[in-house]
């Protein structure tokens, strides 16, 4: 099931048009608590990822055992968490392509690369493209290209929003 993706702002106001006597900084709280749950991977009694929207009203639970019956194609869901799913998916199949020595990196003479050795400058923790595994093999070829002692740059370095 693909969700239709909605910003926190505009659930809350959604929300809220629809249950006027629901308190929209406690359905915040319970959005950025259900996010941060659905971010360190916790699951639903039934082992599906939670659905962010649902957990915030009560529970930890995914959208069918919230509702009681498979989402439909128009369900929404926080944007933050479809990205975090992304994430997670793109990661998995890049450990997929890179595990067993199928996927290396290496030197202009063939010479493979110890990417354990090449250290992630704090500028990348900076920066958005750090989490996307979309920017990975892009963001460890920057690092692999610099030289010591050298300041680092990056022409793909995108601010991280607080």
């Amino acid at each position: 099931m693909t969700f239709t993706p909605i910003s926190v702002d505009d659930y809350v106001q959604l929300c809220i048009k629809h249950n006027p006597s629901i308190d929209a900084p406690t359905l915040r709280q319970g959005l950025k608590s259900a996010l941060e749950a659905h971010k360190n991977d916790q699951r639903c009694a039934c082992g599906n990822e939670l659905w962010v929207i649902g957990s915030a009203h009560g529970g930890r639970t995914c959208y069918d055992c919230f509702a009681g019956k498979k989402a439909p194609d128009f369900a929404c869901e926080i944007k933050a968490a479809i990205r975090v799913s992304f994430i997670k998916e793109r990661r998995r199949y890049m450990n997929e392509m890179f595990s067993g020595g199928t996927g290396t990196y290496r030197n202009d003479d063939g010479t493979e690369i110890d990417m354990d050795s090449v250290k992630k400058p704090a500028f990348c923790l900076r920066c958005e493209n750090d989490d996307d595994p979309c920017m990975e093999i892009l963001c460890n070829l920057t690092r692999c290209d610099r030289e010591e002692g050298e300041e680092f740059t990056c022409g793909a370095f995108r601010k991280r929003e607080e």
